[in-house]
């Protein structure tokens, strides 16, 4: 039992486009309805679950963006150790077992080969025995052909044991990759219950859950982030009031500086004025009381 990624789930690389995600999206889809038969309801209902959780992360660039600093920043659920490679399939095994027995086969037939090569030089030495010639003893020849024998038969014994070891070693590997699978399930489920505080029931349930948690948390961190920037709007709206407002007072208490200057230059200006108009009328009133003066003056001496 692995844990996949949303990319993973969805069969696509971690760079493919917005239009690519939809579009294998769409096609697994279509594809998990072609073989609804082929699952029961449960696995059906959890299949169509995570293909469409791991769409929900990733079809709009904003969750992709926080689900991509996830995947770099935060560790897998649980590390994937590979298997060991060993054909496991039933093909692969039969193939395997067949040229064993091929090659037992052909050992047996270069045995027999060997042994009716035998047959025939004893014949022929026979033969040339009575024909009075030089040959081997006649003794040596069944020896020469019962260890021929006894070679071949060791050998397609010795052929049978490894096909037996073989297929006894595969389906012993196969139990112990069953075993760890389900070894691994379980640090999944013990691993999230410890986090979370809920026991799933398979690791499937778990990664999806785990999905969840991560869209939630990314949703959490969005409103966070919003409200933070609306809490930075407002002291910035603030700040700025602020500062219009000190720089309005400034503007106002300049203008009645202003407004005052010119009032006190104009009352200066006015009361110049009437200075000046009395003085000037102090001039014309001695001027006329000396033109009188003279007048009665005169007047008196005539």
């Amino acid at each position: 039992m692995t844990h996949k990624t949303a990319y993973e789930i969805l069969a696509i690389p971690p760079n493919a486009t917005q239009e690519e995600i939809r579009e294998n999206y769409s096609r697994l889809i279509v594809s998990l309805k072609a073989q609804k038969s082929l699952f029961n309801p449960a696995d059906y209902e959890l299949k169509l679950d995570s293909v469409n959780q791991a769409y929900d992360v990733l079809a709009t660039i904003g969750s992709r963006a926080e689900y991509d600093v996830q995947l770099a920043t935060q560790p897998r659920l649980v590390k994937r150790t590979p298997s060991p490679a060993v054909p496991s399939d039933p093909a692969s095994l039969a193939l395997r077992a067949e040229a064993i027995s091929l090659r037992a086969e052909a050992i047996s037939l270069r045995a027999d080969a060997l042994s009716i090569h035998s047959q025939i030089g004893a014949d022929n030495s026979a033969g040339h025995h009575s024909a009075g010639e030089q040959g081997l003893p006649g003794g040596l020849l069944p020896m020469f052909r019962k260890l021929a024998m006894l070679v071949g038969v060791a050998v397609a014994v010795w052929m049978v044991i490894q096909v037996a070891w073989l297929l006894f070693s595969t389906r012993r590997m196969e139990v112990d990759a069953s075993v760890a699978a389900s070894a691994r399930e379980k640090v999944i489920i013990q691993e999230y219950y410890q986090t979370n505080g809920v026991r799933p029931s398979s690791a499937i349930e778990a990664e999806l859950l785990e999905v969840q948690n991560r869209k939630k948390e990314t949703e959490v961190r969005n409103l966070e982030r919003e409200k933070s920037r609306q809490a930075e709007n407002e002291q910035r709206f603030e700040t700025e009031a602020r500062r219009r407002a000190d720089q309005v007072s400034t503007e106002l208490r300049h203008s009645e500086n202003e407004a005052r200057e010119r009032a006190r230059h104009e009352d200066e200006q006015k009361a110049s004025r009437l200075e000046q108009q009395k003085q000037l009328r102090e001039e014309r009133e001695s001027t006329r009381i000396e033109n009188e003066k003279a007048k009665w003056e005169n007047a008196l001496r005539r």
